[in-house]
């Protein structure tokens, strides 16, 4: 029921003054308290560590109970709040997204979408009727009554929802530990148990409850283990050269049907395109055990690095060696990480690696370089000597595994080494026999050929097909110059080949993703490259028609997570000046969200018979008798009506139902019937102002 200040043009009202009858006709919704809403912000402050957000959120969630002070918003009012809380939000996300990278800025975001939210759930509480209109929610909804449509609008009720939303964002900010799920439980059970059926055992509400807890608590420790199950079969899988091991690489050897690469570009040279020091090669990691398809580094742990200098200068063998030559080069890399780690891409002949910040930096006797950082994208400089030898380099000597032959192809090796000639060669002679030999071969990613001799598939690459990608060639370089008795590793890491008008760089792309061969030659590692040089050729013969575009969006997305820091605070201010404008400007056309007395504004709603007299008497029966909030009038009446003359009583109630049906009857009040309650009313009212006001009961 609507009372007279619901009729006022400057939309606000008191609780006491508002009505029962505006739920009347509403969709039930889930509703829960406004405390409840409260206790789950207070576990979302917790969870997220933002305790200054959590208590000014709590305090607006119950300022609905704290004031009697209520607004009388219009549909489109509510409309106009629901867009807001959209635009707040995309605002949140702008801003989380221009000062971090893109995933981490969009899940902050939405640990934030209880904050967006607010304005939405307020416009619902801090209205008289209490509930939000369907439309509010959905804009086609509002489309579809602008032009007339016959469409259900029911008012719904989202303090429910809330909760929801409010639990789930503070598991986003995935704090860790088992007090996130306790407290989804216990609020949860809270909202269910205040939803019950009364007539229900308490047993009967109780034993699902657990049962949902227990199988609850089972999923989520079953769902967390088949998700590292999940990352670690992923990084297992050689198709994007991110997932590299420094310890172990599979190789594709043996596989049938086509290699698939990736366009995406991992790293980037920032040399000019006519610099004469840009590497051919960057190496990632070196194995010198290969068994079945395999190389693994044996007795390479990866052991922390101490840092020089500022902290970001991280020399890689005696550091004498950084400063000490004439002819060092200097080489930029931009190189993505994953998820928080980075195997360095580095030149053959690096001595350091600079401008690289990082929380850790571990390296092993192999020349893999792994950097810890949170940066998706990580730049450092390699320092490389032409002259660097063994004490000036990560690659320890030569020992008795490099010259390891798997026993499974032992044999054969020995026999072609022999018919080479190899054995008594001086090593730089039998490189180059090695490289002639192996450039007969053909380069291929496809084999569609299955074995039927029983051959393993290197000594059907050695023997028959002679045609194979590079990680054939680059390990019977090895096993050919070991068999030779010449030490010898498997190498893998990246081509720098491709030059890019676009970013003026050199880029490097998944499909780049090389293997070759070092051979231990005069006290220093030299690399063999044996895999024809038309691989390359062949490789970007495959790139989609697309690229081009790819390669735009790709840059595009580069350049805007490297971006610096002071471009980062103009566009988060940028956006925030968008999002402030939007706002006002939502605020301010077509009338604003209140309205105001003495504007002239429309009224905020229409209700039918809010002309009627009968408020008046309400009004004045309030001021003796107060009326519960969720009190049906009726029933009110007859409580307020204790003090008064039968004949007045009978009047009070004859003109409620008169009331009733001018407010609810479809076909309103005939002449006679609204002359008769104005007039009842005039007569009443004045009875009811010279009578003292009893004292109001208080209901128990």
């Amino acid at each position: 029921m609507n009372s007279p200040a619901a009729a006022r043009s400057d939309g606000v009202q008191t609780a006491a003054d508002a009505a029962d009858s505006a739920t009347d006709g509403l969709t039930p919704g889930f509703a829960v308290s406004a405390g409840l809403n409260a206790v789950a912000l207070a576990l979302w402050g917790w969870q997220s560590g933002e305790w200054l957000g959590a208590a000014c959120f709590a305090l607006a969630v119950l300022l609905p109970a704290l004031t009697a002070l209520r607004l009388a918003l219009a549909e489109r009012d509510q409309h106009r709040i629901a867009d807001l809380s959209t635009v707040l939000f995309v605002a949140i996300a702008a801003s989380f997204v221009a000062t971090r990278d893109f995933s981490h800025g969009l899940l902050q975001a939405f640990v934030w979408l209880p904050g967006a939210l607010l304005p939405l759930l307020l416009a619902q509480t801090m209205d008289v009727s209490g509930r939000l209109p369907l439309s509010a929610l959905f804009r086609y909804l509002r489309k579809q009554k602008r032009r007339g449509e016959d469409v259900d609008d029911p008012d719904v009720d989202l303090s429910g929802v809330y909760l929801a939303v409010t639990l789930v964002c503070a598991g986003v900010a995935n704090r860790g530990g088992p007090g996130y799920y306790a407290g989804v439980v216990l609020l949860a059970a809270l909202a269910l148990y205040a939803a019950r059926p009364r007539r229900a055992a308490p047993l009967l509400w109780v034993a699902p409850l657990a049962l949902a807890t227990l199988l609850g608590y089972g999923g989520q420790l079953g769902l967390s283990a088949a998700q590292n199950a999940f990352e670690d079969w992923l990084s297992e899988q050689r198709f994007s050269a991110r997932f590299l091991d420094p310890l172990r690489s599979t190789t594709r050897i043996g596989e049938l049907g086509r290699l698939k690469a990736d366009d995406a570009i991992v790293a980037r040279v920032l040399l000019p395109r006519e610099a004469r020091e840009r590497p051919a090669l960057l190496a990632r990691a070196s194995y010198n055990r290969y068994t079945e398809g395999t190389w693994v580094a044996r007795h390479a742990d990866l052991l922390p690095m101490a840092s020089a200098g500022d902290g970001t200068l991280w020399p890689l063998g005696d550091a004498a060696t950084v400063t000490a030559s004439a002819t060092q080069r200097r080489i930029p890399i931009m190189h993505r990480a994953d998820r928080g780690k980075l195997l360095l891409a580095l030149p053959a002949d690096s001595v350091a690696v600079a401008d690289l910040v990082a929380s850790q930096v571990r390296g092993n006797r192999y020349g893999a370089v792994q950097a810890f950082t949170e940066a998706p994208w990580v730049r450092y400089t390699a320092l490389a000597v032409p002259e660097a030898d063994v004490r000036g380099s990560v690659n320890a000597a030569a020992d008795a595994e490099d010259l390891h032959l798997p026993p499974s192809e032992a044999a054969l090796l020995g026999r072609i080494a022999a018919e080479l000639g190899l054995h008594g060669l001086a090593p730089a002679i039998a490189l180059q026999r090695v490289h002639a030999h192996l450039a007969q071969f053909r380069y291929s990613t496809v084999r569609g050929r299955v074995n039927l001799a029983g051959d393993t598939p290197l000594a059907e690459f050695l023997t028959r097909s002679r045609s194979g990608h590079c990680e054939y060639f680059a390990t019977a370089a090895a096993l050919l110059l070991r068999a030779a008795g010449i030490p010898a590793r498997y190498v893998t890491g990246h081509a720098v080949q491709e030059w890019s008008a676009l970013e003026g760089a050199w880029i490097v792309r998944e499909r780049h993703a090389h293997a070759w061969t070092q051979a231990w030659l005069d006290g220093r590692w030299v690399a063999l490259d044996a895999t024809p040089p038309d691989w390359l050729a062949e490789e970007d013969a495959l790139a989609p028609l697309w690229q081009r575009l790819a390669d735009l969006a790709r840059w595009a997305g580069y350049r805007w997570t490297v971006r610096e820091g002071g471009e980062t605070r103009l566009l988060a201010w940028a956006v925030v000046g968008v999002a402030l404008l939007i706002l006002v400007w939502k605020l301010l056309t077509e009338g604003g969200l209140l309205r105001l007395a003495g504007r002239g504004a429309a009224p905020a709603r229409r209700w039918p018979g809010r002309d009627s007299e009968f408020y008046a008497l309400e009004s004045r029966l309030a001021r003796s008798v107060p009326r519960d909030q969720a009190e049906p009038l009726l029933a009110w009446l007859q409580r307020a009506a204790v003090g008064l003359a039968p004949d007045e009583r009978a009047a009070l109630l004859r003109l409620a139902r008169l009331h009733y049906r001018h407010r609810f009857d479809p076909a309103g009040l005939d002449p006679a019937a609204r002359s008769e309650l104005s007039a009842g009313v005039a007569q009443l009212l004045p009875r009811l102002a010279r009578r003292r006001a009893p004292a109001a009961r208080i209901p128990v």
